[in-house]
């Protein structure tokens, strides 16, 4: 069975073996971040270890200097295609508060269930993974197509910096090649498409 990497950040690690060992026999891993870490340095973590769905605690406080829907809401930001589940002693709290109702809440207590509920938790981690792959997808098919139009017509202002916002998130993820951004901009294609012009006029005159 394939494994598909999830992460969990929480404000506390006590639980965090046991839970890892139990997801592995259903085919998922388990990757914790712990630490009174940057949300910079989170989205890196996320990044770097492939992660298709992100647990996030409800309370982060004070061991970290943000709320698990401060987090929330910069991911939504910067990697739009993350799924995220909210995990909280608080479930009251999260369904009433509009800023958390985009995502899935679970009370933290699921981790330790056993049978049909802890069965239904995994199946739900499993389907984001799988929207998670979905979404993926989607976004490279739509820079493949802009990379096509790119080449044959050029892009307008719109569509170029859309283009730009496909190719920055799938170079995060490995899904195309790290090509410096600065070779990407406009003015410098520009610049380079002068250049090119003022050799082959130089060539040209020379043949003359």
């Amino acid at each position: 069975m394939q494994e598909e990497c999830i992460g969990y950040i929480d404000n506390e690690e006590t639980n965090f073996q046991s839970y890892t060992k139990r997801l592995k026999r259903k085919g998922i891993s388990l990757k914790c971040r712990n630490g009174n870490v940057s949300k910079e340095q989170v989205v890196e973590w996320l990044v770097q270890n492939e992660i298709k769905c992100f647990l996030v605690d409800y309370r982060l406080k004070p061991q970290f200097s943000y709320e698990g829907t401060d987090l929330l809401f910069y991911l939504r930001r910067v990697l739009p295609d993350l799924p995220c589940i909210i995990l909280t002693n608080y479930t009251d709290d999260s369904l009433k508060e509009n800023l958390v109702e985009d995502y899935l809440i679970f009370d933290r207590a699921i981790l330790d269930k056993v049978g049909s509920d802890f069965d239904t938790f995994v199946e739900s981690l499993k389907k984001c993974i799988k929207v998670f792959n979905q979404r993926m997808q989607l976004r490279i098919k739509r820079y493949e197509q802009l990379c096509t139009l790119k080449k044959e017509s050029g892009l307008s202002e719109k569509d170029y910096e859309e283009f730009l916002s496909h190719f920055n998130l799938l170079k995060s993820y490995g899904y195309v090649d790290d090509i410096p951004t600065e070779l990407l901009e406009s003015e410098v294609e520009n610049k380079i498409d002068k250049l090119l012009d003022s050799v082959d006029k130089l060539l040209q005159e020379k043949k003359g």
